[in-house]
Parts: C-alpha cells; sequence; structure tokens
C-alpha cells in the first residue's frame, strides 16, 4: 500500500497574490486571497496656539492678539479660516463672540502660520477672556486641539495718582 501525504497551506496574511511551492503531489485547492487594505492615507492635524500683547491692559486699548495654526499631521491640509475669539468664560470655542477671522491657505505637515490681530477693548472695567481657534477640516487626525486654551485679561483703569488730599 502506497502512502500519500497531503498538506493543506493557509496564508493568513493580506496579499494580492498568493504562490505556494509544494513538491509532490498537489490538490487543486487555492489558497484564500485576503485583499490588503490600502494604507493610511497622510492627514493633518491643526493646533492653535494663542497669545497676547498685553494681559492687564487699560479699557480702550489697544492689544494685539496672535495665533499660531501648526499642522502636526503628516499631510497636507486644505486651506482654512482661524478665528479671534472674546469669551465670557475660560473656555474658547466656536460659540463665543468672533473678532476677526483670517484666512489660512495649505498648510504641508510639520509647517505653521503665524496671524495677528489689533483689536480695541471697550471702555469699561471687565475681565475678559480671548483665544483663537482654527476651522476643522475634515480629514483631520485630531480636531480637540483647533482651538487655543484662553489668556485671561484684566482691564482695569490704572491708578492716577493725583491728590491725597493734604
Amino acid at each position: 500500500m502506497k502512502k500519500v501525504l497531503v498538506a493543506l497551506v493557509f496564508i493568513t496574511a493580506c496579499t494580492d497574490t498568493v504562490e505556494i511551492p509544494f513538491a509532490g503531489p498537489t490538490i487543486p485547492i487555492p489558497p484564500p486571497i485576503i485583499p490588503c487594505p490600502p494604507p493610511p492615507s497622510p492627514s493633518p492635524d491643526l493646533r492653535t496656539e494663542f497669545a497676547m500683547s498685553d494681559t492687564t491692559p487699560a479699557p480702550r486699548s489697544i492689544i494685539t492678539l496672535h495665533a499660531t495654526v501648526t499642522n502636526e499631521g503628516d499631510g497636507p491640509s486644505l486651506p482654512t479660516t482661524v478665528r479671534f475669539y472674546e469669551s465670557a468664560d475660560s473656555i474658547i470655542d466656536d460659540g463665543d463672540s468672533a473678532l476677526w477671522g483670517i484666512g489660512i491657505g495649505r498648510l504641508n505637515g510639520g509647517s505653521s502660520s503665524k496671524n495677528k490681530f489689533n483689536h480695541q477693548l471697550a471702555d469699561e472695567e471687565a475681565t475678559y477672556y480671548f483665544g483663537a481657534c482654527v476651522q476643522p477640516r475634515s480629514n483631520e487626525k485630531n480636531s480637540d486641539n483647533n482651538c487655543s486654551a484662553a489668556v485671561e485679561t484684566v482691564v482695569e483703569r490704572s491708578d492716577s495718582g493725583s491728590g491725597s488730599g493734604n
């Protein structure tokens, strides 16, 4: 009696074609072909940082607001807009009062756009919060970092130092 050794080999890695060398008699069963998913496409990740020229200005002062938008992703971003906001609380989001917007062109991965806006304060003492948000793009890796942290600004009249009443 003649013995025949039969082996079935299945490859579980993804591939577009499979070639299995086999010595001896073969069984005409094609191995399964598992298509490979496409590689992930590069995508942007826009992050906004914010700074101000003065955080303790007098009423009616003109302050300069600075927003730097950086693409921390590995793919280019589509053109977008960065908006400067005034907020009643320490959370900056697109529900706050927009002061101004500046268009930003395409940003490649690792590149930044520096933007600034001059804003005149009201003629009243108050505490304000300022910040900036970049408009999210549909293919961003993370849109939770599109708005900056708020910067608290205390607007007070300076003490004129006039008269002590002697």
